[in-house]
């Protein structure tokens, strides 16, 4: 008699639980979570260096020339990760490919080039000369490096923006003509340079 109550109200509480499940499904609860990211402590940097050594022209092999490179960028805060993803995502590209082409500028007039002229020429030979079939490593980081972002601009962006762009597009649109041809300030090739080709 007991086993027969038992029964019963593990049948119930089947039933009840299975008739909740039914209801459930019928109107299914829209979860959500909301976004994440990644932020780092303030004044967090992230720092690249790229070493080249050649030996110079001495028969002995005593001597070496070396050439260093490097450049750090500061990396998102909590403070700044929200207005990141309340922005257009391309100006902010765009203005960190300006951060970055602003620093490279600087090392260049150093060196007694004229910066802005190189940047805009690698920024032709870049495509041009980087065929992605057989891209090693450091072409691939610097085909990156010279990928500038070519939607279309806001009328909030500063200058910057719009001449980087513009040398982008007006190599795109010329491929008829030499990056020298377009570009003829800059001296250097700066994508020759840094494959090794020259």
């Amino acid at each position: 008699m007991k086993q027969g109550l038992y029964f019963l109200v593990v049948l119930a509480l089947v039933n009840d639980v299975l008739s909740q499940n039914n209801e459930e499904s019928k109107f299914p609860v829209v979860k959500s979570r909301q976004k994440r990211y990644v932020a780092f402590p303030e004044g967090s940097t992230f720092i690249a260096t790229l070493c080249f050594f050649t030996n110079l022209v001495i028969p002995v092999g005593l001597f070496y020339e070396g050439v260093n490179w490097g450049i750090s960028y500061d990396l998102p805060n909590a403070t700044t990760v929200k207005e990141v993803f309340n922005s257009n995502k391309y100006a902010l590209k765009r203005r960190q490919r300006r951060d970055l082409y602003n620093r490279f500028e600087t090392v260049l007039e150093k060196m007694g080039y004229t910066g802005k002229q190189c940047i805009y020429k690698a920024l032709c030979e870049a495509p041009r000369k980087l065929n992605k079939k057989n891209n090693t490593l450091g072409k691939e980081i610097l085909n990156l490096f010279f990928k500038y972002p070519l939607k279309r601009l806001s009328h909030q962006e500063p200058d910057d923006h719009r001449k980087y762009h513009w040398a982008r597009r007006y190599s795109l649109e010329n491929t008829h003509l030499d990056c020298m041809d377009l570009f003829p300030d800059c001296s250097i090739s700066i994508v020759d340079i840094m494959t090794g080709i020259k």
